[in-house]
């Protein structure tokens, strides 16, 4: 099976399709009846049901000529996503690389101007105590209130409709991916070399080294200010990691796709962050894992003693060691995952992330990799490994990882649908497309599919699930200040 997509569109008409193909065999499965019959009427009555047969015969013909079309519309629309996905990829490269040759010519009157309110934000946090991304979200309200009309809390809807849009979604998205290309314009480089050193090429700008050089340049400028006498924290921090058992029991096999989604861990604060369930499987067998990862808990750009916060976001996401990677690993080797044990990584987010940097270092035997919403776009990874990324139009948090570019060498399956349906998210929702209940309801929709990649799926999670079931949670720290030692896994009584 080859790299490929799944959209909300080729779910319906693939489903349409199998259902009008049912049509089409039932009423030839009529039609034969009637034939059959005709030989049991008088004889001057054979004519008209011969004729009614005929007529049913022709309608089955129809229907199953219906369904085909309906199944090449299915493959044609793939195949035209993705040639549409790489002229936009190249369209916006040129583009981003031109803008990025406009402000080389007037940036230097606006560099200093920048690095002031750099400076003014950090000092502002060190003497208000306020975290900066506080102090950000302040000034963006008050700009936000200035710009549109105070009528309850249209502030909130209107920005959370922006950002929950499929246009501002699939926008940022070819932005992440033309960041190399606005920075090469901004040096001067030529667009052509960018193809050979790019995302496309020896990939040394891509997302992840982009996330890699914000980590080591905010930690550049930590140490800057603390030569400096400043007494500011400055992100992103990582520290050592302890990873505690919280409970151990019997379990059952998931039903579903759904049911396997309701069991990645909720971001809730002091909840276990990984779940993983012990499957024994065939006797004299090795045991098969699945290892649920939730997503982030705390959205603070500063490190405190949660793992799963934007201090690994980062981290993560540029392939460095990250708090949460670690925690993860730690869990798994603590929960007696071997190199010889089949695995299946299923993560929401920041999850799906660690889910795919660990299948990417082979340390396990990873088989399977389930992700929702998370930014994997752009990570390797080799080996034998399926990938089915499971996307919502309006969740901006995939785009982060730039355009796909298909690096896999298993099997690469890309599921989009719309979550909202043209609905107007609520305020209190931020992202209502990232929501994981969404994808929960995602899930199910999944379940139902008769497209074959999806069954197949359906399938081999079925197939690794069998035999006797344990489900551990593990609840993992940031070990901080002076007992920030060595990390470790410690498995810890019931």
């Amino acid at each position: 099976m080859k790299s490929g997509g799944v959209s909300g569109s080729t779910i319906d008409l693939d489903d349409l399709a199998t259902r009008v193909s049912g049509l089409a065999v039932e009423c030839g499965h009529r039609a034969e009846s009637l034939f059959g019959a005709a030989a049991l009427v008088p004889r001057d009555r054979h004519f008209q049901a011969n004729a009614i047969g005929q007529l049913v015969s022709d309608v089955s013909r129809n229907l199953m000529a219906v369904s085909t079309a309906l199944a090449a519309t299915s493959e044609a629309y793939d195949q035209r996503e993705v040639l549409l996905s790489a002229a936009a990829h190249e369209l916006t490269s040129t583009l981003f690389w031109a803008l990025g040759r406009t402000v080389a010519v007037m940036a230097p009157t606006a560099i200093p101007a920048v690095m002031g309110g750099v400076i003014a934000l950090l000092a502002a946090s060190a003497f208000t105590g306020k975290r900066p991304e506080d102090l950000i979200m302040t000034i963006v309200g008050g700009a936000m209130n200035g710009i549109l009309p105070r009528d309850g809390d249209t502030t909130g809807s209107a920005l959370t409709s922006v950002i929950s849009s499929p246009q501002f979604v699939e926008g940022l998205e070819y932005a992440v991916s033309g960041i190399d290309d606005f920075a090469a314009g901004l040096v001067g480089l030529p667009l052509p070399l960018m193809g050979g050193i790019g995302e496309r090429g020896l990939r040394i700008s891509d997302p992840s080294t982009v996330a890699g050089a914000i980590v080591l340049g905010a930690g550049l400028l930590g140490a800057s200010l603390r030569s400096a006498g400043g007494a500011a924290p400055t992100p992103p921090t990582e520290t050592p990691v302890t990873v505690i058992r919280v409970s151990a029991q019997p379990s059952t096999a998931p039903g579903g796709v759904e049911d396997l989604l309701g069991r990645i861990p909720r971001a809730d604060p002091e909840m276990p962050q990984v779940r993983i369930e012990r499957y024994e499987g065939a006797q004299g067998g090795h045991p098969s894992f699945i290892v649920y990862l939730g997503g982030t808990i705390d959205a603070g750009l500063l490190a405190t003693e949660e793992p799963w916060d934007m201090t690994s976001n980062l981290t993560a996401l540029a392939g460095m060691d990250s708090g949460s990677y670690r925690a993860a690993v730690d869990a798994m080797r603590a929960a007696g995952i071997g190199a010889e044990n089949p695995v299946m990584m299923v993560g929401h987010s920041q999850g799906g992330i660690l889910a795919a940097r660990i299948a990417q270092a082979e340390t396990f035997r990873i088989s399977e990799v389930i992700t929702v919403g998370a930014p994997i776009h752009q990570v390797a990874i080799a080996g034998d490994v399926t990938v089915t990324a499971i996307e919502h139009t309006e969740d901006l948090v995939p785009t982060l990882g730039g355009v796909s570019l298909g690096l896999t060498t298993g099997s690469t399956i890309t599921v989009r649908r719309s979550a909202l349906g043209g609905r107007v998210p609520q305020s209190d929702d931020p992202l209502p497309g990232h929501n994981l209940s969404r994808y929960i309801e995602t899930g199910k929709i999944i379940d139902q599919s008769t497209d074959p990649r999806l069954v197949a799926l359906r399938s081999r999670l079925s197939t690794s699930t069998q035999g006797a079931t344990e489900v551990t949670l593990w609840r993992a720290e940031r070990v901080t200040g002076s007992l920030a030692t060595d990390s470790g896994a410690q498995n810890q009584p019931e």
